[in-house]
């Protein structure tokens, strides 16, 4: 199956929101807002994904959205019991799974939004503590997403439990207790998962058996996920600290503490040998050297950059979010060259009332052209990046007979058109990540980056 999505463009006057044509995808310049969206008067916190053309993503109303990014439209809607902040994993035959605050992880029909299973994550009584101006100074704002690995979802609870789950039955396979909330996301890679937790523990398991390998003391609270490259384990805590651990042996091999005390709550990104990760009170982006922990640059994200960055060759994109109290001044979406730290563009929302009264928490979604931005008013954002490729994706042949072995086809007509159509196809469903590069090797565009049926 083939397609060309077109894109449109949203001209903002004082009367609303005016919609306008604005021509294929190649015409949208990096910055130049497409268009936006009001989805609901409350917050959208949770990471967004994106399949087939469609965003599926959480909101602090308690629905889980799939919203059609080519007609505007929401597909469907899932109202659970409570908030939903968790991210969401891409199942096998069109499924999606994420976490509500009403206690349950849900498996649900992409095509339709229509459940298939769900489980007991085992704290429904339990109460977090938003961001507020008075103590307890807890700030409890994330949920552990899903993470799917060779058919199992691993994903951490507030019960303090590390879960791993059949993603074809929702039946538990094994758990592990930290014993204090799982905030973090897990990740999974060579055999292990790594995660932390709000005792202020890096744990690594086995991934099979649950069994702990390792564990760590940063001596604060966890919220953020841990990132893997050249044989490290990044992660950041509430201690002030930036760590890289032996990946094997949990073993310190620097740790970089923020001048000024700041919480690091924003998840790293390892990427060509540099780690890019946000910070709290501090409110930097900042770059290390992932080798010695050394400072490369710091950016002024002008509030809390408790979001994880997202990285392609060129350019690191990253939100932040307002707290007057603490002397924020222009929360929002910014977009920096990756090896300099200069600012190239930004995009700050409207802000309302609150203790956290808006930016951007959720990390963008980057494909076909376009950046999808989630914004804590309620409110999806696009943006042209700058790149001339639109994706297309063959899921099987003609016949309807799965392909005899995975394959990416010659793109049509050739890239130095207006336009070029990418097809490939899989011989089973498996995980696909589709880059585009310009003849120097710099990736320009993420085409496809999630898991895929044949």
């Amino acid at each position: 199956m083939t397609s060309r999505n077109r894109i449109l463009a949203c001209a903002l006057c004082a009367a609303g929101h005016m919609w306008a044509p604005a021509g294929d995808a190649e015409h949208a310049a990096a910055g130049t807002m497409q268009w936006n969206l009001e989805i609901s008067e409350q917050g959208l916190w949770a990471p967004m994904n994106h399949a087939a053309g469609t965003l599926y993503f959480g909101s602090d109303d308690g629905g889980f959205y799939a919203l059609d990014v080519a007609t505007r439209q929401i597909e469907w809607r899932f109202a659970t019991g409570d908030i939903v902040r968790s991210g969401s994993a891409l199942l096998e035959s069109d499924g999606i799974a994420f976490a509500s605050d009403d206690g349950f992880l849900y498996a649900l029909e992409r095509d339709s939004g229509a459940e298939r299973w769900r489980f007991d994550l085992e704290y429904a009584d339990f109460s977090r503590r938003l961001p507020a101006g008075d103590a307890p100074y807890l700030y409890d704002y994330l949920h552990s997403s899903p993470v799917l690995d060779d058919g199992t979802l691993y994903i951490g609870s507030a019960s303090g439990n590390l879960h791993a789950i059949d993603a074809g039955t929702g039946k538990e396979t094994w758990r592990f207790a930290a014993g204090e909330s799982i905030r973090s996301t897990p990740l999974i890679a060579e055999g292990f998962v790594y995660f932390g937790s709000w005792n202020g523990r890096v744990y690594a398991l086995d991934a099979t058996t649950g069994e702990q390998v390792w564990s760590y003391n940063t001596g604060g609270i966890i919220q953020s996920s841990p990132a893997i490259g050249d044989g490290k384990i990044f992660i950041s805590s509430r201690s002030t600290h930036v760590y890289a651990l032996d990946a094997l042996t949990g073993e310190v091999q620097w740790k970089h503490r923020n001048t000024d005390g700041s919480w690091v709550e924003s998840s790293a990104v390892f990427d060509d040998g540099m780690i890019y990760v946000g910070s709290s009170d501090s409110q930097r982006l900042w770059a290390y050297h992932a080798d010695t922990g050394d400072v490369a640059w710091g950016y002024d994200t002008r509030g809390w950059s408790w979001a994880k960055p997202v990285v392609t060759d060129s350019t690191v994109y990253i939100g932040s979010i307002g707290a007057p109290a603490h002397g924020t001044t222009l929360p929002g979406f910014y977009v920096v060259d990756r090896r300099t730290g200069e600012e190239r563009w930004r995009f700050v929302p409207g802000t309302g009332e609150g203790w956290i009264d808006g930016g951007v928490h959720s990390p963008p979604v980057i494909t076909g052209g376009t950046i999808y931005v989630a914004g804590l008013d309620g409110a999806v954002y696009t943006f042209g990046d700058g790149t001339t490729v639109t994706a297309v994706e063959q899921g099987k042949q003609e016949t309807g007979k799965t392909p005899g072995q995975s394959a990416l086809q010659q793109a049509v007509p050739n890239p130095f058109n207006p336009y070029t159509v990418i097809s490939y196809q899989l011989a089973e469903a498996r995980q696909v990540e589709l880059s585009v590069y310009d003849i120097t090797g710099r990736r320009i565009a993420s085409l496809a980056n999630g898991y895929h049926q044949a």
